[in-house]
């Protein structure tokens, strides 16, 4: 396999990780401190990945470099399925659920929106 081939292949696999996950490019950009444009351009192997981007996108996907890297490992829907109920993602769609309620509740706070009473 050609290093073109290699470049492709990695970036293909870093797409379908997040793709399976359900998760945005512009999720995954935000949490990886970068650009949804820049981020792309890692996912269609514009940008050469380097090692240490390598393992950031890996740990915001949660997922193992070597899973990635890995020449034998062959990524399919079923084989990925793993991947939509693990930890991580969960915890990213709490982090949005508490992030709402903060800003309600500074809008309350601020006199924003009406606090109601239950």
């Amino acid at each position: 396999m050609s290093l073109e081939e290699q470049k492709k292949t990695i970036a293909y696999r870093i797409k379908r990780i997040r793709e399976i996950k359900g998760l945005k490019q512009s999720a995954v950009a935000e949490e990886f401190g970068t650009t949804q444009q820049s981020y792309s351009h890692f996912e269609s192997g514009i940008n050469d990945l380097h090692i240490s981007t390598l393992l950031k996108i890996c740990k915001v996907l949660n997922v193992d470099p070597c899973y990635v890297l890995s020449r034998n490992i062959s990524i399919t829907d079923e084989s990925m399925e793993q991947f939509k109920e693990d930890s991580y993602y969960n915890m990213m769609e709490e982090v949005k659920r508490l992030r709402n309620k903060e800003v309600i509740y500074k809008s309350i706070i601020l006199g924003r929106i009406p606090a109601t009473t239950s």
